[in-house]
């Protein structure tokens, strides 16, 4: 199941000045629930960062402790290949020719299009974008929660002060050494297992 999002925080530059919310384009195997690849981008949810998305998810990640050096991300991401389906929503960059043609010509892998407003079809990236937002993101400096209160001291753009490269990091952990060691109440074990 592959979705986009745009992320519940602001973030900024090195320099601390305000740049807006980042998108995130994901994707998650149904069966497992391990993240298999994501996009992190100041790109508007279409083409590119679906294609990036699906790139990461065919290709085999690289050894974390060799991109990490610092030891950040500790463990391995396992998760590669060729999906034998994809399940998406309706936006305009999954009934391009272009995704059409790139599944066709990766193995042609099958696209089912989730009945409009059913969100439900693809419930599982649904609920790990949730996951993502109250387990990391409504946690950082400059979250919005999802809203614009108006009535709250608390102003988003203020208290900002990640990076996206911050932010990708802090996605990697999550994705490599922290949701896959999880028990699932789903699966009744962990993703990793």
């Amino acid at each position: 199941e592959i979705d986009h999002t745009i992320l519940d925080v602001i973030v900024t530059d090195e320099d601390g000045i305000v740049l807006g919310k980042p998108t995130l384009t994901v994707a998650i195997c149904r069966a497992t629930r391990m993240c298999v690849g994501f996009c992190l981008s100041w790109e508007h949810p279409g083409f590119s960062p679906l294609m990036h998305t699906l790139r990461h998810m065919i290709t085999p990640k690289p050894s974390m402790k060799s991109l990490f050096k610092n030891g950040f991300v500790k463990s391995n991401w396992p998760c590669h290949g060729l999906p034998l389906v994809v399940i998406v929503d309706n936006g305009a960059e999954f009934h391009s020719a272009n995704f059409k043609f790139a599944c066709a010509s990766l193995g042609n892998i099958h696209i089912i299009y989730c009945p409009p407003k059913c969100p439900e079809m693809k419930g599982k990236v649904e609920r790990f974008i949730k996951t993502i937002n109250s387990g990391i993101i409504h946690r950082l400096p400059g979250t919005t929660f999802g809203k614009v209160d108006k009535t709250s001291d608390y102003v988003a753009s203020k208290a900002a002060r990640c990076t996206l490269h911050e932010i990708n990091l802090i996605l990697h952990k999550f994705f490599v050494d922290i949701y896959p060691y999880r028990y699932h109440r789903g699966l009744k074990q962990r993703p990793i297992d």
